[in-house]
């Protein structure tokens, strides 16, 4: 989550692949993109491009954490920033 974090606040572009069955409360794995739009201690708030899409989707940091970070294989995290 530092990596994250950190890249949001440096101005990045951030995208990361998650669980989006964690994110319906469901079992199963189906990987999914969003991209990052704002981060607070307590919240994330993140574009979610689906079938019905939520352009500002708002969920706490620790529901987040649950469907990114446990992952079976290694989270993804994209960041797109100018050097």
């Amino acid at each position: 989550m530092d990596d994250l974090i950190n890249a949001y606040n440096r101005g990045a572009v951030c995208e990361v692949v998650l669980n989006s069955r964690a994110l319906d409360n469901k079992d199963g794995i189906v990987l999914h993109r969003v991209e990052i739009l704002y981060i607070d201690d307590n919240k994330v708030i993140f574009h979610d491009p689906r079938k019905e899409p939520r352009p500002a989707r708002e969920e706490t940091k620790e529901f987040f954490k649950k469907a990114w970070l446990e992952m079976p294989d290694s989270p993804e995290l994209c960041v797109y920033e100018l050097v």
